[in-house]
């Protein structure tokens, strides 16, 4: 084996692992149990799905029903503690069919969102970072409270 063989191996060994395998996203994602309406624009089709991961630059959701790439939908996103939802234009960037059943998650990017909505979205992906996942809570028996204990 010549020595150019052994350098561009080495070379693409280090440029998978560093690169091609780092998060390169913009924004900080987490997934969350809210709800979502969405409508897409040009068409009647319409539907209140679960989201499931929220970041300040867009959301992943499952529709029953595959949307067209590049399409513009608007989302009213359902934020508990707060009285009206968020409404945000946004564009479909990937399409991706659910295997075994007839769902689609459709990954968005936001557009045009107001800067008021993107900060309030920042600071709760942010403040729901640092939870602990549910599957961390332990039951402490033999109490007649039932309180859990992370």
């Amino acid at each position: 084996m010549t020595w150019y063989l052994k350098v561009s191996r080495a070379f693409f060994r280090l440029f998978k692992r560093f690169w091609l395998s780092s998060n390169r996203r913009r924004f900080k994602r987490v997934r969350v149990p809210f709800l979502l309406r969405y409508t897409v624009l040009g068409s009647r089709e319409t539907g209140i799905t679960n989201l499931h991961d929220l970041s300040a630059g867009g959301v992943l959701f499952t529709a029953s029903e595959a949307i067209p790439k590049d399409s513009h939908v608007t989302l009213e996103i359902a934020i508990p503690a707060q009285e009206a939802p968020i409404v945000a234009p946004a564009k479909v960037i990937r399409v991706t069919k659910v295997l075994r059943r007839d769902l689609y998650r459709i990954a968005t990017e936001f557009e045009k969102l107001k800067t008021s909505d993107r900060k309030e979205i920042r600071r709760l992906v942010e403040r729901l970072a640092r939870r602990k996942p549910v599957s961390n809570l332990k039951i402490k028996r033999g109490t007649e409270t039932g309180i859990l204990y992370v």
